[in-house]
């Protein structure tokens, strides 16, 4: 929980965090994070289920392309119907 706070303190800005999590566990240790840090902080983080390595992917080409964080956490969650079609 520790590292995933600390990952969420160093990556914050403006827009917000989104944390892509897979298994009930993460899942656990985002909300312990959570509980850990300051207010104006924890109101933007958004938490999805999405694939990791395909999640992370999309949401970091889509990140850094400059679109703004509901196409992001979009292009995460839809990461894996490409595989499904």
């Amino acid at each position: 929980a520790i590292a995933v706070m600390e990952a969420i303190e160093q990556v914050q800005d403006q827009q917000g965090v989104v944390v892509l999590m897979d298994l009930g566990s993460a899942l656990l240790s985002t909300e312990m994070a959570l509980d850990l840090i300051d207010d104006h902080v924890r109101e933007n983080v958004t938490l999805i289920s999405a694939p990791i390595v395909e999640g992370t992917m999309a949401a970091s080409v889509a990140a850094a392309a400059g679109l703004p964080l509901s196409t992001v956490v979009e292009e995460a969650q839809n990461a894996l119907s490409v595989k499904r079609e």
